[in-house]
């Protein structure tokens, strides 16, 4: 009986080593398990809004000034280096009748109310208005092939991303700054470079023609 014994206390040593190395081998992995779903490596990702990986687009400009609310404000790259357009929405909360009357701006000659008008023959010409009513609890929209703000008489010339100051004047007497971001047309809300009509702008009689605005 203590010969056997003796044989095999080698045998349970063993046992005991191997199952010390396996348990350790066990823990390692786990570690290294742990490791490598906690520690993750940072991967290059590229905007949703913008899978093109161009620059992302500046956020739209907003305000509010009573009732007035301004959103989703913006100018466009002009294609052409002394002409460009604006566009927001605009939505009078409040009880009564408001308009837009006017805009001033330090980086242009001028600045004015426009809007597209159809010629008779699938043309469009664009035309200055004197205001954009706002009835009250309505939204207006401006936008590319409608009511838009023109910017005419570029004193510099713009780039996509910096912020264009704006100054809008209503008929209550209330004036709203804003900066409108530049947004170059891969930048721009979808839809928005879209012409309702489909027709190509024309000069109107008092002036020239900035086609697509």
């Amino acid at each position: 009986m203590a010969h056997a014994r003796t044989r095999l206390a080698p045998l349970v040593a063993a046992a005991a080593v191997a199952a010390g190395a396996l348990l350790t081998a066990c823990s390692n992995s786990e570690e290294a398990s742990t490791l490598t779903t906690t520690v993750t490596p940072p991967r290059a990702t590229r905007s949703v809004a913008d899978p093109s990986g161009t620059a992302p687009a500046p956020a739209l400009a907003s305000a509010t000034a009573d009732t007035l609310q301004i959103s989703g404000g913006w100018v466009k790259l002009p294609p052409k280096k002394d002409v460009t357009a604006g566009y927001l929405k605009l939505r009078n909360a409040g009880p009564a009748a408001d308009a837009l009357v006017g805009v001033t701006t330090d980086v242009a000659t001028k600045a004015e109310l426009h809007t597209m008008q159809p010629t008779g023959n699938g043309a469009e010409k664009m035309v200055q208005v004197n205001e954009i009513p706002l009835p009250p609890g309505q939204e207006i929209e401006l936008r590319s092939g409608g009511l838009h703000l023109m910017l005419v008489g570029m004193k510099k010339d713009l780039v996509a991303g910096e912020q264009v100051p704006v100054e809008l004047a209503f008929a209550s007497g209330k004036k709203v700054p804003l900066r409108l971001p530049v947004l170059s047309p891969e930048q721009a809300p979808r839809g928005s470079q879209q012409t309702p009509s489909g027709g190509a702008a024309t000069p109107s009689a008092g002036g020239s023609g900035h086609g697509g605005h």
